[in-house]
C-alpha cells in the first residue's frame, strides 16, 4: 500500500484510546490524492460509538487510518479472512465494531492515494467480495446467537 501517515497519527489515536478504554477501534479523516496529485479532503464521516449497523451499509473507514486494541483482537480471536479480495479490510473492521465501540478523529492524519491499481476499481470483483463478506458476517452473527 502506498498510503502515508502524518507524524502525529499514532500519538493522536493512542492518546485518545488511552483515555477511553471502551474504544476498540479509532479511525481518522484523510486526504485523497488522485493520479494528477490533486489533494482533497474526504467528506465529514463522523461515526462514533457502536457503528456496526452503519458500517455494514457502507464501508466508510479507510483501513490505513485505523488503530485497533490488540486485547480485543486476542479476546475475540479476530483474524483477516483471506478468502475474500478487496473487502478483507471491511470484514476486519466489521468484526471489530461488532464487539466494541469506535471513535472517529475528524482530522486528516493520512494521505490516501487513488490510482488505477486500486482493487476497488474492479467493480465485478468488488461486488462478489461484498456479497461474500456479507454472507460471512451473517454466518458469524448466527453462530454467536
Amino acid at each position: 500500500d502506498d498510503d502515508t501517515w502524518y507524524k502525529n497519527k499514532l500519538s493522536c489515536q493512542i492518546n485518545l484510546m488511552d483515555n477511553k478504554p471502551e474504544i476498540g477501534l479509532c479511525h481518522t479523516n484523510q486526504y485523497y490524492i488522485n493520479d494528477k496529485n490533486k489533494k482533497y479532503i474526504s467528506e465529514k464521516n463522523i461515526k462514533n460509538g457502536k457503528i456496526f449497523s452503519d458500517l455494514i451499509l457502507r464501508n466508510f473507514i479507510i483501513f490505513s487510518s485505523i488503530v485497533v486494541r490488540k486485547s480485543l483482537i486476542d479476546k475475540h480471536h479476530i483474524l483477516f479472512y483471506e478468502g475474500i479480495k478487496t473487502t478483507e479490510d471491511w470484514y476486519f473492521c466489521l468484526i471489530i465494531c461488532l464487539h466494541s465501540k469506535a471513535m472517529y478523529i475528524d482530522k486528516p492524519l493520512i494521505n490516501y492515494f487513488i490510482h488505477q491499481e486500486n482493487n476497488s476499481k474492479n467493480v465485478a470483483l468488488k461486488y462478489h467480495s461484498t456479497i461474500k463478506t456479507l454472507n460471512i458476517i451473517q454466518e458469524n452473527l448466527i453462530a454467536e446467537n
